[in-house]
């Protein structure tokens, strides 16, 4: 992604720029390579087509690289929400044949399958007839769906007979003015406890993501997104801080508004809260902003918070209360809720609190 948007800044660090899908040039690259003629750069300025996209291959260490079966139906987004990155790396959207996604989970055996789609259900129509095909598979999958098709139970109970057991679904924030700004249309803040409540009632956990740091966001939003996912039982919330990636819309605006203050890609990690936002927030300091989404995250994992989450979520998956109880030990013993960002700090020889600007 850093390539395909930054060719030029990258160039310098590199032998060789691959720009685009690999689909375009990979093959090319590999004969070149093998021939001694590498280029300086590959360029694929085309979306491939997803019959063209190679499924993962299992024979790669020996196939125990995970316990379930990555399978991808898509590529790209419908949608343009200001913040995100999938367009501007992932292209537009676009599926491969039902058929296809069917034949590969027959042919690979599996009965734990990870859609790894950015967005499965972007397309209603094709993801009602993905799942319809796989309810005879009578497989568990997971992939993130998105909230208009949450709202419809008739898809609910086909997610659920085709043997979704996990949805990951960006609820991104509580205010319909963030929504507004983001032109995240897709979302209605005062559907959400209705569609937590529905995806529940069919035994479908969720992995809610919300973002912190939105031009409405003030000091009250923290604990008020913690409550809420505590309340209606969100099974794994997920906290991100705001981050303005290269070639997104939400990049470009706060560049013109003079609101970017760190220019330091190894700062622009939205998940692990060591280094401060980098960009001004409107109503809140960088200091508190980082401070905020680490509390949240403590609340909302604490053993009483996690308590209380599973026990209004009512959704009973070893898988979910055991990762639940990981994450809340980590947080017990004063560790970070994803280990990787603790082995980062390490490396950079930073204490999370004393991280600034460069």
């Amino acid at each position: 992604m850093h390539a395909t948007c930054l060719p030029e800044e990258s160039a310098p660090h590199c032998d060789t720029v691959c720009v685009g899908e690999a689909e375009g040039y990979a093959e090319k690259l590999v004969d070149d390579l093998e021939r001694g003629g590498l280029q300086a750069r590959y360029v694929n300025a085309a979306p491939v087509a997803m019959a063209e996209v190679p499924f993962y291959d299992y024979a790669i260490a020996g196939g125990k690289y995970m316990p379930f079966h990555v399978i991808n139906f898509s590529r790209g987004c419908v949608f343009r929400c200001e913040f995100c990155s999938i367009r501007a790396s992932g292209g537009d959207f676009r599926t491969r044949a039902v058929q296809q996604v069917v034949d590969r989970i027959r042919e690979v055996g599996s009965k734990n399958i990870w859609f790894t789609d950015a967005t499965l259900t972007a397309r209603p129509q094709l993801a009602r007839e993905l799942f319809q095909a796989m309810v005879p598979l009578k497989v568990r999958w997971l992939g993130q769906i998105t909230m208009n098709v949450a709202q419809d139970p008739a898809m609910l109970d086909l997610m659920a007979e085709s043997g979704c057991w996990l949805a990951g679904i960006g609820f991104e924030t509580l205010s319909a003015a963030n929504l507004r700004s983001a032109g995240k249309a897709q979302n209605k803040v005062e559907d959400y406890a209705r569609v937590i409540r529905a995806l529940h009632r069919r035994q479908i956990a969720i992995d809610g993501n919300f973002v912190f740091g939105f031009d409405e966001d003030r000091e009250d939003v923290f604990d008020a997104t913690a409550d809420f996912a505590v309340e209606t039982g969100i099974d794994f919330p997920d906290f991100y801080v705001l981050t303005p990636y290269p070639d997104t819309a939400l990049y470009g605006r706060l560049l013109a508004e003079g609101r970017i203050v760190d220019r330091d890609w190894a700062h622009y990690d939205n998940a692990h809260f060591i280094h401060l936002p980098v960009f001004e927030p409107r109503h809140m300091s960088r200091e508190t902003l980082r401070a905020g989404c680490r509390r949240a995250e403590r609340k909302v994992y604490s053993r009483v918070g996690t308590v209380r989450r599973l026990a209004h979520a009512r959704v009973f998956h070893g898988a979910v209360w055991i990762a639940n109880m990981i994450y809340a030990r980590r947080l017990a013993q004063g560790g970070d809720l994803m280990p990787v960002g603790e082995a980062y700090d390490e490396a950079l020889g930073e204490e999370p609190q004393a991280a600034g600007v460069k």
